[in-house]
């Protein structure tokens, strides 16, 4: 097991270490020397057809996920800090395989239930229906645990940042026709002052992965100005428990 920094400490140890730094030659001048998989053998650095073929059947980021539960349900998967407010963080609360499973299951079983992830009409490329999911939010395990759901509900995870301006995000929306987005608190107020100016008019349902008090005002707003629905994520995932639906 090794630690992610030495140098800071974090207390974490992790199971995999992500890669070595190659020692059986020097590197190029004015460049670091290659970064290597930790497990692959020294004589096929300089050709990688060498390696043996992975012979198993996971082809999805989906399937690793599933694998792991059942697998190693108890082991640890998501950290998370809470912030303190006063600039510290707390140790981390860490979720297993086994509790982000649930949550999985809960969240897509919710979107089912609420319709979120619908096929969207009148997109039919490569000659099949689709469905997206949007995502704005910071890293967190919610971002991961919705990208699962919605794989599971054949949806396209259409990923936003913070570099992203009013134009770009709508010009997405626009291509995608997308209707339905995952945010935390903050850009709640980002999508309705979108609409506030005539943009993100495809976007008919909000999810929110916390909220504050501005935030549960905006959504009265979103409801009563724009007839948007507006959702907390433990109400999907309220909604994901009460509901039969098969996955």
């Amino acid at each position: 097991m090794v630690e992610a920094n030495p140098a800071t400490g974090d207390g974490i140890e992790r199971h995999v270490p992500y890669g070595v730094w190659r020692t059986d030659k020097p590197a190029d001048p004015g460049y670091s020397a290659d970064l290597m998989h930790y497990d692959i053998p020294q004589d096929c650095y300089d050709n990688f057809n060498r390696l043996p073929v992975l012979d198993v059947p996971t082809k999805s980021i989906l399937e690793v996920f599933l694998n792991q539960v059942r697998d190693r349900p108890n082991h640890r998967f998501f950290g998370t800090r809470q912030n303190n407010g006063d600039g510290s963080f707390g140790a981390y609360q860490w979720d297993t395989y086994q509790d982000i499973f649930v949550k999985y299951e809960e969240i897509a079983k919710g979107c089912k239930a609420l319709q979120l992830l619908q096929n969207v009409p009148g997109v039919n490329e490569d000659g099949k229906e689709w469905a997206f999911c949007g995502i704005w939010a910071k890293n967190r395990w919610e971002w991961h645990t919705t990208m699962l759901s919605a794989m599971v509900c054949k949806a396209t995870v259409i990923g936003f940042y913070d570099s992203m301006g009013d134009s770009s995000v709508d010009y997405c929306l626009k291509q995608t026709k997308l209707e339905t987005m995952f945010v935390t608190a903050a850009y709640l107020k980002k999508m309705l002052g979108m609409r506030d100016q005539g943009l993100a008019t495809f976007i008919k349902n909000i999810v929110l992965f916390d909220t504050d008090q501005e935030s549960m005002t905006l959504m009265q707003r979103a409801k009563n100005e724009y007839q948007i629905r507006v959702f907390t994520l433990d109400e999907v995932r309220e909604a994901g428990r009460a509901s039969s639906v098969a996955l």
